[in-house]
């Protein structure tokens, strides 16, 4: 186990003793912070208190770290060295691979580059570097730098530099670790997490939901138009968030300024509730309409009964959760808005134009094919009786019964 000193806040006197003394105790590394200026008031809230305040009183010292980092490696041996964090994209690119050059070369590279994108706008005004489109820029200043830490003669063309042959001498002599911190880091790693699995996540949920509304309703048709049409109010969902947030169609009625990033969690999880909603209604109606068909076996009647007793429900309660839905859309967090808009939007969609419109459409089309079951399939899915079945099949019976009762003739006894 590796232990490391975090110097953010310390008194810029302390910084060589401190390094000193962790050296002769076996610590692995220090970490130095990085602020450039400190304004008396800032619009740009700050991300990691909940109410947007610093953490730090004004007249904190922020020592410029590579200064720092020079002078301790100076006055070690074995101690490493690295940023915690170093607002990257704020700064000019070749002033940066100077000081990490240097840095490295003093200390025997002993240091590595721990970079932020950044969060407060006014800090990258004064440094006159632009605050849009920060984490692409970074990217490309990671790759400059490695270009001219080779002591070679190199060239860039890119979307943020553009230069001829030059060299920056002394070279790099080993690898500069580079690492990513902050809230941005973390985005990263898990959107491409969520990226990874996601299209798992939704094969399953969709082949399990066709499983269990194969089971209950003994058709192949049933859940595969449940799933499809499922799909149709979730995609509708998702591409009114896209074009509403990304694209700016009616931003300002929802008070968004700009374009807003999607959260990479959102469509897990706006899939995963809105998955859940719309199956409740398709059951709900399903079911009503099921039952009617097991009754009469008339499709045509069925579904006429089945909107009929459930439309005025589902309508009911699809205008209750829009307007839930829709009071999270006032709400000042983008992610908010984005989640009450989406939720409200599918909700909508599924209850109208799904449930009332198509689904009886797709099932009229349809006729006795809604409910057509192979029969191997049949005998090999387990019975599940929660429409009722077997005690329609019983009153069936007993109906035909009392039928053949009331045919008989009399016979005299005696």
């Amino acid at each position: 186990m590796r232990f490391s000193i975090g110097l953010a806040y310390s008194p810029p006197e302390h910084y060589v003793p401190i390094a000193k003394a962790a050296d002769e105790a076996g610590y692995h590394a220090i970490a130095v912070s990085d602020h450039v200026i400190n304004l008396e008031e800032l619009k740009t809230p700050y991300p990691y208190t909940p109410d947007g305040s610093r953490r730090w009183e004004p007249f904190t010292p922020w020592r410029d770290p590579w200064v720092s980092i020079g002078a301790m490696a100076a006055a070690t041996e074995r101690l490493n060295f690295f940023t915690n964090v170093y607002v990257l994209p704020m700064r000019n690119v070749f002033h940066v691979a100077k000081a990490v050059g240097t840095a490295a070369a003093i200390s025997g590279n002993r240091v590595a580059l721990g970079i932020g994108m950044g969060w407060c706008e006014e800090e990258f005004d004064l440094m006159e570097q632009p605050f849009r489109k920060r984490g692409a820029r970074a990217d490309e200043q990671l790759e400059v730098m490695r270009k001219v830490w080779t002591g070679e003669m190199v060239e860039h063309h890119g979307d943020f530099y553009d230069f001829p042959k030059l060299e920056m001498n002394p070279p790099v002599t080993a690898p500069v670790p580079v690492y990513v911190g902050g809230a941005t880091a973390m985005f990263i790693d898990m959107s491409e997490r969520i990226e990874q699995r996601l299209p798992w996540f939704i094969g399953a949920v969709i082949l399990l939901s066709v499983l269990l509304l194969m089971v209950v309703f003994r058709s192949i048709a049933v859940p595969v138009k449940a799933a499809v049409m499922n799909l149709l109010s979730i995609g509708a969902a998702y591409g009114v968030i896209v074009a509403v947030f990304q694209w700016g169609w009616g931003r300002s009625l929802f008070g968004v300024d700009e374009s807003v990033p999607i959260v990479s969690f959102l469509p897990m999880m706006l899939f995963a509730i809105l998955f859940g909603l719309s199956m409740d209604y398709e059951v709900f109606l399903l079911s009503r309409i099921r039952e009617e068909y097991l009754a009469r076996r008339d499709n045509d009647s069925a579904v006429i009964e089945g909107i009929s007793a459930t439309a005025r429900v589902i309508t009911s309660a699809a205008l209750i959760m829009i307007s839930v839905f829709a009071a999270f859309a006032l709400s000042d967090d983008p992610t908010i808005k984005m989640f009450g808009l989406g939720l409200a939007t599918a909700v909508l969609v599924d209850a109208t134009i799904v449930r009332v419109v198509l689904v009886p459409a797709t099932m009229r089309l349809l006729g006795d094919w809604n409910w057509w079951l192979p029969g191997w399939l049949d005998r090999r899915l387990p019975r599940f009786d929660l429409e009722g079945e077997a005690a329609l099949a019983g009153l069936d019976a007993d109906a035909d019964a009392d039928s053949d009762e009331d045919r008989r003739e009399p016979v005299l006894v005696g």
